[in-house]
């Protein structure tokens, strides 16, 4: 009686999701956001990417770093020197980061994780993110972070709030990272401030849905 009708939520879901493809939208349902991975060489779509090392010497400073994929264990390997630059005193940089490529969208993530196999040396890191339309070769979102001192697998989450652009290393005004996380240009990683050697063994890059 009447025109009101109550549906199980397997006939709802059933219609909804009929009507979905009918008109060619994309459904999220609540709880089913996934993590996205950036960077890994482990096959995984989407996060495959050419790596280069950009450091100092390009600001006339002498530090080095290398990098090379390990393809028996699906890691990349980053190591370095970061060096004092001698006409200003202080440490000089290393960075790595990812060139061309298209990256997944990453909306509706929380934080961005960088896991690693090992890593010796320096402990002072940042993690870096270039936007497009926002950043250029020397401007990058960048979060400063420390490694702890122990040399087993570690796992470093920085939300994305604490992402701040940055022009050579200093504070830029600009819009909130997470506002533009569907136009990543690149990702990648910085050293920190600090002279010395590091050696860090990456699994992979990956924005995640939830902070630990």
């Amino acid at each position: 009686a009447g025109g009101f009708h109550i549906h199980s939520s397997a006939f709802m879901t059933a219609r909804v999701l009929r009507s979905v493809v009918a008109f060619g939208l994309v459904l999220v349902m609540p709880g089913c956001l996934a993590d996205v991975p950036l960077l890994a060489w482990d096959g995984t779509p989407g996060a495959i990417h050419e790596v280069r090392t950009v450091n100092d010497p390009v600001m006339g400073g002498g530090s080095v770093s290398a990098f090379a994929v390990n393809e028996h264990t699906s890691t990349g390997l980053w190591s370095g020197e970061v060096k004092i630059v001698s006409f200003i005193g202080k440490p000089g940089f290393c960075t790595m980061r990812t060139t061309g490529g298209s990256f997944p969208d990453a909306t509706g993530t929380e934080a961005l994780e960088l896991r690693l196999a090992s890593a010796h040396g320096l402990s002072n890191f940042s993690l870096q993110v270039g936007v497009h339309g926002i950043t250029g070769d020397q401007t990058v979102y960048s979060a400063k972070f420390t490694l702890p001192r122990v040399n087993a697998p570690t796992t470093i989450q920085v939300p994305w709030a604490d992402f701040q652009l940055t022009w050579r290393g200093k504070p830029q005004p600009g819009p909130p990272l997470q506002e533009h996380l569907g136009k990543i240009s690149r990702v990648g990683l910085g050293t920190s401030g600090v002279a010395g050697t590091f050696e860090l063994e990456i699994e992979s890059i990956v924005a995640v849905t939830s902070t630990k």
